[in-house]
């Protein structure tokens, strides 16, 4: 019956993945409530992140080949100073350089970078402090209150109307710095960014967006980085089928949550899910003590 386990933990990571709560945490504790191998667990949360990666980029497709498009021609503009550069050195001509960011995907794409590099620096910083409070609950749902409570604030708060063409490197290290926080179980990565999004004055839309964005190489440094460590972690046939089952699963529930965070960006409210946070805090915290 552990096909069901997986599945299990497929939905929940496919519901929590892009909602505004953790879902590591919730994947971590429920580890713990069916008693997995944690080598195993780690492995099979981080392919759960790797197929709601994969409902990111089918719903955000566009923007994606967009993004890619930019990245191109920045690099061809770097490549195009760099040759300016040179002939301006030796004194032959003395052309103007290239802007790089001169439309928004360019920008989007600059500052994506800079906030994945604050995030490593950060997660690799306070790694062993994230490792520590996995393994116990009660930390944990202190950060579900925390969580909830900046969720809570920034909702009431409201949003800006600031856009993709406004952004620069000091926003970017913002909402880089606030995901690297959400390594911590119980801190959502949804949450930190959104919240830091919106305190900067951008809209709800597109906080929402580069959120989904920027998780595109957090996710992908995250699961080389696990994928690295786990190499020798065995998997059986059996284990492999319910694997894939869970996975499944966890992308078809994340585009379909994805698409619902989307609609209430435009016209709803997250205070929902922040009561969510404060009721699986109080749970979280009451399990810790029956552990004792």
């Amino acid at each position: 019956m552990e096909i069901f386990r997986e599945i299990l933990l497929g939905v929940i990571q496919g519901i929590t993945g892009f909602l505004p709560v953790s879902s590591c945490a919730h994947l971590i504790l429920l580890g713990r409530i069916f008693g997995m191998d944690s080598s195993y667990l780690s492995l099979f949360l981080c392919l759960l992140k790797i197929s709601a990666l994969l409902a990111v980029i089918i719903i955000l497709f566009k923007d994606i080949m967009k993004l890619i498009i930019g990245a191109f021609q920045l690099i061809q503009d770097v490549f195009s100073n760099l040759f300016i550069f040179f002939i301006r050195f030796l004194g032959r001509r003395k052309e103007g350089y290239f802007v790089l960011d001169t439309n928004p995907y360019k920008r989007l794409v600059l500052v994506l970078m800079v906030s994945s590099a604050v995030t490593y620096v950060i997660a690799r910083f306070i790694g062993s402090i994230a490792q520590n409070v996995s393994q116990m609950p009660m930390a944990v749902g202190i950060c579900f209150l925390l969580s909830a409570v900046i969720l809570f604030i920034s909702d009431s708060l409201g949003a800006g109307k600031r856009t993709a063409k406004n952004i620069n490197v000091f926003d970017a290290v913002v909402i880089g710095l606030a995901q690297g926080l959400s390594v911590v179980p119980g801190i959502s990565r949804v949450v930190m960014t959104l919240a830091a999004a919106m305190a900067l004055g951008f809209g709800r839309s597109f906080s929402l967006k580069y959120s989904c964005l920027l998780a595109i190489p957090t996710i992908t440094g995250y699961a080389l980085i696990t994928l690295h460590d786990l190499a020798g972690t065995a998997i059986s046939l059996g284990n492999l089928g319910n694997i894939l089952a869970g996975m499944l699963c966890c992308c078809i529930l994340s585009a379909l949550c994805l698409r619902l965070m989307m609609n209430l960006a435009k016209k709803g409210s997250y205070r929902a899910f922040a009561a969510y946070g404060i009721l699986i805090s109080i749970m979280t915290i009451l399990f810790s003590f029956n552990l004792k």
